[in-house]
């Protein structure tokens, strides 16, 4: 089964761009820039949408710009648009469980132990958790009683190189995740397994 729209995951505002929240929408961005996609906001969804092409295959790619904790009804509005069954779905969002520099695809997977409240909304508004999924590591402060503010705030220049480092990578690899070579993509992205320990 091959990838027909890729959805980043974001806050809206300009004040929120930076936050490790938004990863999922610097992969759209990294991914219009290199391909050149223009970005736009859509009439009728609270999204920008733009069409990429990559070796004859097109595919919507889309940025959330409703709180990121209730973006499901647009990712259920922009399947229905471009009438793209739900398993043709790559939802980009960042991943607490995942340092800085790492990145898991998850195809075809059962999301419902998923801790991200955004993937949650997802689920409910498709109405199936068969859906696919690219979680960008932005580390975890520690502490989870720190987890709300960490998701909130800019990661440092480190921080953010590395994260970006594993968008670039996992971006030379969109023909293989746009066909549905599922088995090689994460067979050379799925790299480390390292995860880090948590404080209560």
């Amino acid at each position: 089964m091959r990838i027909r729209l890729i959805v980043g995951l974001a806050n809206p505002g300009k004040e929120l761009s930076f936050t490790r929240h938004n990863a999922g929408a610097w992969f759209v961005e990294a991914c219009a820039a290199r391909h050149g996609i223009l970005m736009l906001p859509h009439p009728a969804l609270s999204a920008l949408v733009g069409i990429g092409t990559i070796n004859d295959l097109n595919f919507p790619c889309a940025i959330t710009s409703t709180p990121i904790n209730t973006c499901g009804a647009t990712v259920a509005s922009l399947s229905e648009l471009y009438d793209i069954p739900r398993e043709e779905i790559l939802i980009v969002h960042d991943d607490l469980r995942l340092l800085p520099g790492l990145a898991r695809f998850k195809f075809n997977r059962n999301n419902v132990h998923c801790l991200h409240n955004g993937i949650r909304d997802i689920t409910q508004h498709l109405r199936t958790n068969q859906f696919n999924r690219l979680a960008l590591g932005i580390g975890h402060p520690g502490i989870t009683a720190q987890v709300g503010n960490y998701v909130m705030s800019n990661p440092d220049d480190h921080e953010r190189e590395k994260i970006d480092t594993a968008i670039q990578y996992c971006l030379d690899w969109l023909p293989e995740i746009l066909s549905g070579d599922w088995h090689k993509v994460m067979a050379v992205v799925h790299t480390r397994s390292t995860k880090p320990k948590f404080k209560p």
